[in-house]
Order: structure tokens, then C-alpha cells, then sequence
């Protein structure tokens, strides 16, 4: 990842998703473009360029002391937010956008605001979202979750290469989709040796197997509650993670404000 989009609203209390945006450029030696966007209510542009100029500089005394300082430039933007952030991504070539995800207050039952949800809704772009309560933890492990019978050999390879330098590792976990059996551990394990271990390059991914009944608690329990690892997530391919953001999400939806998200576009 060479250039990795960064959207603020300068609002107090988001460091956690500047810290994980810090330390993601500076560990992949990316460039990082911290960008705000006007949208319906004028700005006095200068002084927001000054506000973003000055974080810069606070940003990159964040940084890993042991790696180079990332570099930083700044945006101002106007306009409509998923159109701006989508112009964006084709000028500057970037990789992957950061973006705080706000709590579902707006709408019972909705566990993220709209923003997210509207971004998310046509995403064609690597997506981190950093949920509102989640507390920066250097990221130890990546968390890949799909159905084997679906998993994307370059989805696995494209973690691995961005766990290498972040000196993390890459699980896969086994949730069957909506409408599908569940399998054992033994069908899982012979699937994913024969239609996907001989295809992933370097290191080969930890496997683990759970049933949908279970799936949220090995999921917390394998990322650590989100001290450890992010979760990766195929957009709209896998049904699971569906109602995530709808209005009707899961019983125990909770815990994925407490993980850091990784949306991959199939």
C-alpha cells in the first residue's frame, strides 16, 4: 500500500483512528492524506488547512520511534462526502481509506451512522473503519473471515502482504454461510489444503472452523476483543457480516465496535 486515505472532522476524541492511521503509514512506509471534507456547511478553508497542517505535525511525532516518519499532506475538500472521498481515491491512487465509524445513535438499531453505512453501501476500495470505542492497539494478529467454500485466494495473499510489515499474522476462520451446513473441523481443514493453501504465497495462514451459532465469541475470542488483531471481511460476498449494517443486526452485534473493521471489496 503506497498511499493510504485518511478522513477527519477534526472532531475531539478521534485519536484512536489517527493513531492506527499513524502507525499503518509509517509500517508501510505509505503516504498518508489527511482530508477533510465541507460537505452543506462553509468553512473558513484557511483555518481548517491550519488545523490539518498542525495535526500533521502532531501526527508525526505518533509515529513508531524505530520507523520513519510518514509522510503527511493535507486536503480540503467540498461537496458531497462519498463522492469526494470516491474522486479522491482515482486522483491521488489510493490504496485504502481510514475513517472513524461513529455509534448508530441516529437510528435504533443500526450500529453505525449513516456516513459509514452510505460509504459502505458501494464500496469499491479497501475500507478500515475504526469503531468509536476502540482503543489503539498495535495490530497483532488479522483476523480473515469467511466461508471456505467462497474464500478469495487474493483476499488471503493481499493480508499476508500487509501483515508482513506490520510484523503480524494472518488467520482464516470457517463460518458457513446463511442456508448452508455447517462442516467439521476435518472438511474444513481438506478444502482449504485442497482449493487454497497450494495457491496462497509465504506464509500460510493459521485455519480455524466455527459454527454459526458461535461464530461472534470465537471471533472475539480470537482477536482478543480487539486488543490484538482487526477483523477482515468480504463486503456484501459474505452474508454473515450483512446486518452489521442494517437495522436488525445480530444479538451479540456488540462486539464489532470494539474491533477495528476491514471491509475488502470482491
Amino acid at each position: 500500500m503506497k498511499t493510504i486515505l485518511v478522513m477527519t472532522d477534526l472532531a475531539e476524541g478521534k485519536e484512536n483512528v489517527l493513531h492506527y492511521a499513524v502507525q499503518l503509514a509509517s509500517q508501510l512506509q505509505a503516504v498518508m492524506v489527511l482530508t477533510y471534507v465541507e460537505e452543506g456547511v462553509q468553512v473558513d478553508r484557511e483555518a481548517v488547512m491550519h488545523q490539518l497542517d498542525a495535526l500533521s505535525v502532531k501526527l508525526r511525532e505518533w509515529a513508531p520511534k524505530t520507523m520513519p516518519k510518514p509522510l503527511i499532506k493535507c486536503r480540503v475538500e467540498d461537496g458531497d462526502f462519498n463522492a469526494t472521498v470516491k474522486e479522491l481515491i482515482t486522483e491521488l491512487k489510493v490504496d485504502l481509506v481510514i475513517m472513524g465509524a461513529t455509534d448508530g445513535k441516529n437510528h435504533t438499531g443500526y450500529l453505525f451512522g449513516n456516513k459509514v453505512r452510505a460509504m459502505v453501501e458501494h464500496i469499491t476500495y479497501p475500507l478500515l473503519l475504526i469503531p468509536e470505542q476502540v482503543h489503539f492497539q498495535p495490530i497483532k494478529n488479522i483476523l480473515y473471515v469467511s466461508d471456505v467454500r467462497y474464500m478469495k485466494i487474493n483476499v488471503i495473499n493481499e493480508l499476508i502482504a500487509l501483515a508482513r510489515p506490520l510484523g503480524s499474522h494472518v488467520a482464516v476462520l470457517h463460518v458457513s454461510t446463511e442456508g448452508l451446513p455447517d462442516m467439521d473441523d476435518k472438511m474444513v481443514r481438506t478444502l482449504f489444503v485442497e482449493t487454497i493453501s497450494h495457491y496462497v504465497k509465504n506464509q500460510l495462514p493459521s485455519l480455524y472452523n466455527s459454527n454459526k451459532k458461535e461464530a461472534e465469541s470465537t471471533i472475539d475470542r480470537l482477536t482478543a476483543g480487539g486488543k490484538e488483531g482487526i477483523l477482515a471481511i468480504d463486503h456484501r460476498k459474505y452474508h454473515f457480516f450483512n446486518h452489521l449494517f442494517t437495522d436488525n443486526p445480530s444479538e451479540n452485534a456488540q462486539i464489532y465496535k470494539h474491533l477495528p473493521l476491514l471491509l475488502i471489496p470482491i
